[in-house]
This record gives structure tokens, sequence and C-alpha cells, in this order.
């Protein structure tokens, strides 16, 4: 999950060169434990005969608090066009 994680921080910030040290490494660090104790992907459950159905997932950033991006602030670049 940290390699996809880090793709999209490369992303999000447009800047491919990025690595996994210092505040990122902190971000990864801290969206990875959040990521895996929040989202689970259910959507819905039933307790008669047993349901349960799961999402096709929501984006990493609408899955992740506010709090949490702005350690990306820093990083982030404009998009030239």
């Amino acid at each position: 999950m940290r390699e996809n994680l880090l793709i999209w921080v490369k992303d999000y910030c447009n800047d491919q060169s990025l690595e996994d040290e210092g505040a990122i490494s902190l971000f990864l660090d801290r969206a990875e434990a959040w990521l895996n104790a929040h989202v689970s992907g259910v959507v819905s459950e039933q307790l008669g005969d047993y349901s349960i159905s799961f999402g096709r997932g929501e984006s990493i950033e609408s899955a992740l608090p506010l709090s949490l991006i702005m350690f990306l602030r820093p990083y982030k670049k404009m998009k030239m066009l």
C-alpha cells in the first residue's frame, strides 16, 4: 500500500522526484495507518440471511482527513499548461 500511496503523493503534488523520506515518509506512515484503521470498503451490511456489500472504493484524497493532506502542502507544485 505504501508504494501506491507514494505514487498518489507524486501525482497529487505534481512532482515525480519526491522520495520516501522526511515529511513525505511521515505522511505515508500516518496515511497508511489511517486507511488501515478507517477504510474497509464495506458499503452495507445486513444481518438476516447475512449479506455484505463492498463498494468500488473512494479516492485517496476523499478518504483521508484534511489534517493529513496538509502535510503535503509545502511539496505541491503548480501544473503548467
